[in-house]
Parts: C-alpha cells; structure tokens; sequence
C-alpha cells in the first residue's frame, strides 16, 4: 500500500517493465545494426584530393595543411593517391 491513498478502490497498476525493456532492446539492436552497416559503406570509399604544395611554413606546406584537414573532415573515408572521386584545391 505504499504510495496509494487510503481508501483508493483501484488496483495497484504495475508499470509495463516487461514492455519497455523489450523496446530498448530492439532499439539498441537497431542502432547498433545501423553503426556497423554505415560504417561498412563509408569504410570503402576512397577518394583523392589534389592540391599543389603551396608556400613553405615554419614546418609544414600550406598544401600538407589542406590534405590533413581533408582526412579530418572527410572520415571515415580513406584518402588515396588515386580515386574516382578527386578534391580539386587551389590557392589564390
């Protein structure tokens, strides 16, 4: 009789665990099965940037600058010397 009124004719009601426990399960194998396939389909793809060299930095060329950010933003993509899919980048 915990946390009912005294005198309350209905019934305690049980929460739907059962229910829920089976919903999150189903959503976690869900989401799950969606991470592994996206990350199958990205993990193939490969693609090439093609940047000059550019001017000289203190230890790095503007155009090792440009190839870095590209592998960054593009991930989990693979960058490779040649591809069918090619970045064009030039400096102004």
């Amino acid at each position: 009789m915990e946390g009912r009124v005294q005198g309350d004719p209905r019934p305690t009601q049980r929460p739907p665990v059962r229910l829920t426990v089976v919903v999150a399960a189903v959503f976690l194998a869900a989401l799950a099965v969606s991470a592994l396939f996206s990350a199958y389909h990205v993990r193939k793809e490969r693609y090439a940037v093609d940047v000059p060299p550019g001017a000289k930095g203190p230890f790095i060329t503007r155009g090792a600058v440009v190839r870095a950010y590209a592998a960054f933003y593009f991930l989990p993509a693979i960058q490779v010397t040649r591809a069918d899919r090619v970045f064009h980048y030039r400096f102004r």
